[in-house]
Formats: C-alpha cells, sequence, structure tokens
C-alpha cells in the first residue's frame, strides 16, 4: 500500500489515475457545433452559429437555464438528431 507523506504527493497521485465517466446526460454533453448543426437542419431558416449557442448557454437564472435547455432539447425531433448527438458525444469522450 502506497502511503503519501504531503498532500502534493495524494494529488499528483490522483491526478495521473485514469478517469471514466460515470454518469453524463446526453442533452449536457452535446458540443455547441453539433448543437448549431442540428438547429439548422431542422429548421433550414435557422441562422444560428456555435457562438450563438455558446452565449445562450451563459445563464444567471433558472428561467435562462430553462429557456437555454428548451430551445436546444427542441433541436431533438427525428432519431437521427438523437444519433448524431450520441456519436459525437462519444468522440468527445
Amino acid at each position: 500500500m502506497t502511503h503519501f507523506t504531503d498532500t502534493v504527493e495524494l494529488t499528483e497521485f490522483i491526478s495521473g489515475l485514469p478517469k471514466a465517466e460515470l454518469h453524463l446526460h446526453l442533452e449536457g454533453s452535446v458540443q455547441p457545433e453539433v448543437w448549431a448543426r442540428l438547429a439548422r437542419r431542422n429548421d433550414p431558416h435557422l441562422s444560428v452559429t456555435p457562438d450563438d449557442i455558446r452565449e445562450m448557454l451563459k445563464y444567471n437564472s433558472l428561467s435562462d437555464f430553462l429557456f437555454a435547455f428548451m430551445a436546444l432539447t427542441s433541436c431533438f425531433s427525428e432519431p437521427d438528431d438523437f444519433r448524431l448527438a450520441a456519436l459525437e458525444c462519444g468522440r468527445e469522450l
């Protein structure tokens, strides 16, 4: 068993351990580029950019969060939308 003499050693040891994603929500793991792509795919008249999505995700209140959540999850309208989001999420992990 390894014994650590100080907090720095322990912190460095923990930082070096392999990590695993134990739990995530698909909607929360979609990158702004994918959200913008989904939005444009489902509404070709929309001119949303990844930077627009990033700004939307800077919320300061529950109502801001709920607005962003509802707007972004409305981009999921077809099974292929979920497929794309899941594939891109897997690539990020």
